[in-house]
């Protein structure tokens, strides 16, 4: 008599029909009741706060794309598309024409760009384990930045329980964790070359001529080309809206402001181009090619001059010395009998005190950099915004959360509006101590990097590390004295770039030389004597 083969009690016993009906029974509770949440949700819960009450649908997508298998690079050709649309929107469309649901917040082009960015990237770390290493890689070899960028952006949560509008907060740290960290994260791992550096600095430059282009028309209008002629659909109604289509002028003249909400942050943006126009003009034996980048340059000063902006005339200077003074030490160091880089070495300091003399001396200079006249009130303001900001700051080191900086301060202009003057002043209040160190040794540290990577490459990558270390110092000048965020997005892509360039020109190198390079045991043989040992 044959026995049965062995089974495993697993495959073996069945669930009792009590037990199958209980688990699919409480399976349709828990999904009716899902349903009648989320339709209560809809029907009682304000637009905005919808959000919030989808958070259960986005850990489920995260589950999802967490169990992805690796299955190739993903879809980078995707992510490429949707940073390019992202820089587009970024600086060739105006944010405020945005499209507005009733009981919703704006829905900006940048913003759509940035979700769609967000998906792609998110999609290609799940699919592709190349990508994650070389993630992985450029942020090991960057630690120091990546810990005061991981900082600063839980600051902004972890500042939530000192606001005075906590649903206001969330909504930024949202926001500009899809703005300003995606863009960083792509950045990163995108540019991982010489043509990426080289096609981002075409699209930079295109974007400046047009709206430099804008700017002359503009000015000549007399009022944006664009004013009344919104389509409904993208018409927002805000006071903020009409005080920007309204213009502004100073001293009897209109101040260009192209596709910016105010004309100081199209002159920080065209100050951040020069050292990209000065590189090409540089790179090159050819008269024509040298001519016409020089007259690109004298172009984006005088549209900054359309402005009426003195920081975008610092911004300017600043980057012309920063880039002559990098690239005129490495032309002393790599070229010893060459004349040119030790006069520009000697001269920089002659020619920056007599730049400092003239500031104070020249009325022309003085007014245009310094201030003076109209601008003395902007001086004025930022004057008081400061001595209002220091109790603020040491009575709450920690910071009040995101967006509370003009409410906490309590400053009003003239006309009544809440103002802040000072990025330094928004970043204290907002996220404190920390979120002061952590943002501006952002800036510090890159600058470092990009420094480094210039002095010490002779590749055509390691030229790119030039400009991008002089947009760097422009936009930590002009930080101190500018809060608006326009740009802000274009800073974090700046450090991207920088750390993706330092990370593949000298860390991985640096790192892939050291492994292969034997470790020698310095201890000597049993019985030899070190003094007969062959000198190195």
């Amino acid at each position: 008599m044959t026995t049965p083969a062995a089974v495993l009690p697993s495959y073996r016993q069945e669930p009792s029909r009590l037990r199958r009906f209980t688990v699919k029974a409480l399976f349709y509770v828990f999904v009716v009741l899902m349903g009648l949440f989320y339709g209560l949700s809809v029907v009682l819960l304000p637009p905005t706060l919808l959000l919030y009450v989808s958070f259960p649908i986005l850990l489920l997508v995260a589950l999802v794309l967490w169990a992805f298998p690796d299955e190739g690079p993903g879809p980078l050709v995707l992510v490429g598309v949707c940073f390019v649309g992202f820089n587009m929107a970024l600086f060739l469309w105006p944010d405020y024409m945005a499209i507005q649901i009733p009981g919703f917040a704006w829905i900006s082009f940048r913003r759509l760009w940035s979700w769609a960015l967000a998906a792609s990237l998110l999609l290609c770390l799940a699919m592709s384990r190349e990508m994650r290493h070389r993630l992985r890689e450029r942020m090991i070899a960057t630690r120091p930045f990546w810990i005061m960028a991981g900082l600063y952006f839980a600051w902004h949560w972890l500042t939530l329980p000192f606001s005075d509008i906590p649903i206001r907060s969330v909504n930024s740290s949202i926001n500009q964790a899809f703005i300003w960290g995606i863009p960083l994260l792509t950045a990163t791992y995108l540019f991982d070359g010489y043509k990426s550096l080289r096609r981002w600095e075409l699209l930079m430059l295109f974007a400046g001529v047009v709206n430099c282009v804008i700017a002359a028309l503009e000015v000549r209008n007399g009022e944006l080309l664009w004013a009344n002629h919104i389509p409904s659909f993208l018409t927002v109604e805000d006071e903020t809206l009409q005080r920007i289509l309204a213009g502004a002028v100073r001293d009897g003249h209109y101040r260009a402001a192209s596709v910016f909400s105010v004309s100081l942050c199209l002159a920080e943006f065209l100050a951040i181009l020069a050292p990209f126009a000065l590189r090409r003009a540089f790179a090159t034996n050819r008269l024509g090619t040298i001519v016409f980048w020089i007259s690109f340059d004298l172009m984006l000063w005088g549209a900054i001059v359309l402005t009426h902006s003195r920081l975008g005339i610092i911004g300017w200077l600043v980057s012309h010395a920063v880039f002559l003074l990098l690239w005129g030490w490495k032309r002393w160091a790599t070229k010893a009998r060459d004349i040119l880089g030790p006069a520009i070495s000697f001269a920089f300091p002659f020619g920056a005190m007599a730049l400092l003399i003239s500031m104070f001396t020249v009325p022309a200079v003085r007014v245009r950099t310094l201030g003076g006249g109209s601008t003395g009130f902007s001086d004025q303001a930022r004057q008081e915004q400061f001595s209002l900001f220091w109790p603020k700051l040491f009575k709450n080191p920690l910071g009040y959360g995101t967006g509370q900086s003009g409410i906490t301060l309590d400053f009003h202009s003239p006309s009544g509006m809440i103002t802040v003057d000072s990025y330094f002043i928004t970043t204290g209040i907002d996220y404190g101590l920390v979120g002061l160190v952590c943002f501006f040794g952002m800036f510090l540290y890159t600058f470092y990097l990009m420094g480094q990577t210039y002095l010490s490459s002779d590749s055509k990558e390691g030229e790119m590390a030039l400009p991008i270390a002089c947009a760097i110092a422009v936009l930590f000048v002009i930080r101190l004295v500018l809060s608006q965020q326009d740009n802000v997005p274009l800073i974090f892509m700046m450090f991207g770039m920088a750390v993706a360039l330092y990370a593949r020109t000298i860390a991985v190198p640096r790192a892939a030389q050291a492994q292969s390079v034997p470790d020698l045991d310095p201890t000597p043989l049993a019985g030899s004597d070190p003094r007969l040992a062959p000198a190195e």
